[in-house]
């Protein structure tokens, strides 16, 4: 098979169509970033020394609170927090709400997690569950049941 030159996308990605719209989404989400970094924070079951504990422990490299409190802190404007630790923060705080901030801004991406994930399944076997039932009707009036 002949690559194609300008075929970019590697084996197994899939090309995202460009939708151009009226009003494109910002995608200056720093703030939005240090907002859900707090929130996160907030909300965790987890204190701040945990988190960041957690994060150290699966990133295998030292995590402070210290940091933590930098990346969620508005007056620090220039601390900003490394992308590849987005997975670890997410594990560590067990909060997904910043993989929504840094994805939402992609056309024709969303995110789905949890319950949202279960549900939509669920959906999609009962929607093969009617299809299945619709054609078994058809076959049998077919035979003349």
């Amino acid at each position: 098979m002949t690559k194609n030159k300008n075929d970019s996308t590697m084996p197994g990605q899939q090309f995202l169509p460009f939708f151009p719209e009226a009003d494109p989404p910002s995608y200056q989400i720093h703030s939005q970033i240090k907002d859900v970094i707090s929130e996160a924070l907030k909300k965790s079951r987890f204190s701040r020394h945990q988190v960041a504990a957690r994060m150290s422990e699966v990133l295998d490299s030292d995590i402070t609170k210290s940091q933590l409190d930098s990346w969620s802190a508005e007056s620090k404007e220039f601390h900003r927090f490394p992308a590849e630790y987005v997975p670890a923060f997410c594990y560590a705080s067990e909060e997904t709400s910043l993989l929504r901030v840094i994805v939402g801004p992609v056309r024709g991406v969303q995110l789905i997690v949890d319950q949202d994930a279960i549900k939509l399944q669920i959906a999609k076997l009962d929607d093969e569950l009617k299809k299945m039932k619709d054609e078994k009707k058809f076959l049998e009036r077919r035979l003349g049941k």
